[in-house]
């Protein structure tokens, strides 16, 4: 499975499935990654969203997840992308400040 062209993975090279993935996701404005635990959801994620955003414009991509998982997705964009990530978390107050 060959990469789409005019894209650079970031982080360490991804496996076959991922590549398929993201060749699946980027053409549809509405696709879903089920893929079973483990087999990097979030990097096809980020890898689509590094995608889309260059070639559609997108300006900022909201991840809603458990609390548990927040900080694990921010070090995961910071990895495999070349984009920060903010946190939401705390107070109403602190949130809209932050947002």
């Amino acid at each position: 499975m060959k990469p789409p062209k005019n894209f650079d993975f970031l982080g360490p090279p991804p496996y076959e499935h991922q590549i398929e993935t993201l060749l699946f996701t980027k053409s549809r404005p509405y696709a879903g990654i089920l893929l079973e635990m483990g087999l990097g959801k979030t990097r096809c994620a980020i890898d689509t969203a590094r995608w889309k955003i260059p070639k559609e414009g997108i300006k900022s991509v909201l991840v809603v997840a458990p609390t548990s998982t927040l900080f694990s997705w921010k070090r995961q964009i910071e990895t495999f992308s070349e984009y920060s990530a903010t946190v939401l978390i705390g107070p109403k107050e602190k949130r809209i400040h932050l947002l």
